[in-house]
């Protein structure tokens, strides 16, 4: 496990907060790309968001603090096989040494179909999980070009092993209006539904109290998010985001999260920077395993 130095690091956030002993969250790049299908380029997401976290201050104006001063370190982008099944298996690995070393996950992807490797191992190290699916699509499919395991079936497989909740959907096949027809397990929310917390607030209720949080970039409208494999309209918009993010990290422990399908090559480079500071900002919502 190599951890980057404080001018590679997440936030070039200065040693001793950037030091994996003195972390309360370890951020982890998974340039995984292998089952994207119109616009690729999520593979250079994390770097991508590495690079830019460089120009977010460190300093939050909304909490009016310093989330860095939790410890915040960053482990060197994982090198993964070459095959789907040996590739989550790493991540999983990866995810499962940080639980145990009693630090907090927060993946920066890559595809979404990291995810599943995520929740395999905060299900085995936590027993009782739910998931908090942020995303413009579903992902519900039960295989998708011949792939079972992929970014449009990774909340299908995830709510397999735990139930779920998908807020911010505005894109289904009808296989996957189908599958929620008969499904208890899995909850889905369209954008244009989240009007209110009034609508959406009591969804959480639901979940068992420790979550995995997933949020794919392009749940935000592409207004405010243009680089992302597969744009769609109607989107939530960045205040909408963080009220829903709040109100998550208050009603429920997050255990992990990840932040996934930025694709720099489909947009202008501020959206780089705007995941990055969604990046900080969860972190600063988010518990430390010792809070």
């Amino acid at each position: 496990m190599k951890i980057l130095p404080p001018d590679l690091c997440f936030g070039q956030i200065p040693s001793p907060y950037s030091d994996y002993d003195h972390a309360g969250i370890v951020v982890i790049p998974v340039p995984y790309e292998a089952t994207t299908t119109y616009m690729q380029g999520t593979g250079q997401g994390p770097q991508a968001i590495l690079n830019a976290s460089s120009q977010v201050e460190l300093y939050d104006e909304e909490l009016k603090l310093e989330p860095y001063r939790k410890g915040i370190a960053t482990l060197d982008a994982l090198r993964l096989p070459s095959t789907p099944k040996d590739a989550l298996l790493a991540i999983e690995e990866t995810i499962r040494e940080t639980l145990n070393n009693k630090k907090l996950p927060f993946m920066l992807g890559g595809e979404h179909t990291v995810t599943l490797a995520g929740i395999r191992a905060c299900k085995s190290y936590f027993g009782s999980l739910g998931i908090i699916h942020l995303d413009a699509h579903a992902d519900l499919r039960d295989s998708y070009l011949g792939e079972y395991v992929s970014h449009a079936t990774v909340l299908r497989r995830s709510s397999e092993i735990c139930p779920a909740l998908g807020l911010g959907i505005r894109s289904m096949s009808v296989e996957e209006a189908e599958f929620l027809g008969s499904a208890g397990h899995v909850v889905i929310m369209a954008a244009a539904e989240m009007l209110t917390e009034a609508n959406w607030l009591p969804k959480l209720s639901a979940l068992p109290d420790t979550i995995y949080l997933t949020i794919d970039i392009d749940v935000l409208d592409p207004s405010e998010m243009p680089a992302v494999g597969t744009p769609e309209p109607g989107g939530l918009h960045w205040h909408d985001l963080l009220t829903i993010l709040k109100a998550i990290a208050k009603t429920k422990r997050i255990a992990a999260a990840d932040i996934v399908e930025l694709c720099p090559p489909a947009g202008p480079a501020y959206a780089s920077f705007t995941a990055a500071k969604l990046a900080y900002r969860l972190m600063g919502y988010l518990p430390t395993p010792e809070q």
